[in-house]
């Protein structure tokens, strides 16, 4: 498999300032390594080895059964079947030992779409930190978004610790991500209180503010899970 099958130019996602950003890039990711599955990698036995290998999560294989794609996903789910035939229970039922429940465990934790985006958004951070560090610009369009969810404000600013970022702008980057996170945050607790008084008889609900306040519930939910 060509690992730049699904990589993503770091500018396309700050361009827009809307929502988290690495939440795009993840959503990005997810469609297009789906599609992918169900295309071009059907053709391709390393890809389908490790694909029955690995399997999916929940949420990858939900996406994958909401496409038109029915077949390939069938052909993809009767050989996953077959191997987990013989890696749990070597194609016999039998009474379930440590050996079985370990095996099975191992099994069920894993999937081939989670490592190939975790794999990829490894390689984006890695790009976008050298374009912070270079670009007046770019610095621009971090700090210009509209937040980062608690989910990847946590991963962004432990991969930044890792990097190979000079010291004066791995501080400036710890700090955008604070702003972007915590701003958010405070934002959010006035739309929650706001939420409340939409049970209030008193309220205006036709107002411009009780409008805006409406999904807080769905956002707030956002930024502490990630979309």
């Amino acid at each position: 498999m060509r690992n730049n099958i699904c990589e993503i130019p770091v500018e396309e996602i700050f361009e827009v300032a809307e929502g988290c950003p690495v939440c795009r890039l993840k959503k990005k990711l997810e469609d297009r390594f789906v599609d992918y599955i169900l295309g071009a990698a059907m053709m391709e036995p390393d890809i389908r080895i490790e694909s029955n290998k690995l399997g999916y999560c929940g949420r990858h294989l939900t996406m994958m059964a909401g496409r038109q794609s029915r077949l390939p996903l069938a052909l993809i789910l009767e050989t996953r079947l077959a191997q987990l035939g013989g890696d749990i229970w070597g194609h016999k039922a039998r009474p379930a030992d440590k050996k079985t429940v370990y095996k099975t465990a191992r099994t069920i934790e894993t999937c081939f779409i989670c490592d190939k985006i975790e794999l990829n958004m490894k390689r984006f951070f890695g790009t976008l930190f050298s374009i912070y560090c270079e670009s007046y610009e770019f610095r621009l369009l971090f700090s210009g978004q509209e937040y980062l969810c608690l989910p990847h404000f946590e991963l962004l600013c432990r991969e930044s610790l890792e990097a190979r970022i000079p010291g004066s702008r791995k501080t400036e980057f710890a700090a955008e991500c604070s702003k972007l996170a915590h701003g958010h945050l405070v934002s959010l607790q006035k739309d929650i209180a706001g939420f409340k008084t939409l049970f209030d008889y008193r309220t205006d609900k036709g107002s411009q503010e009780t409008q805006r306040v409406r999904d807080a519930i769905e956002r707030t939910a956002a930024f502490l899970c990630g979309e």
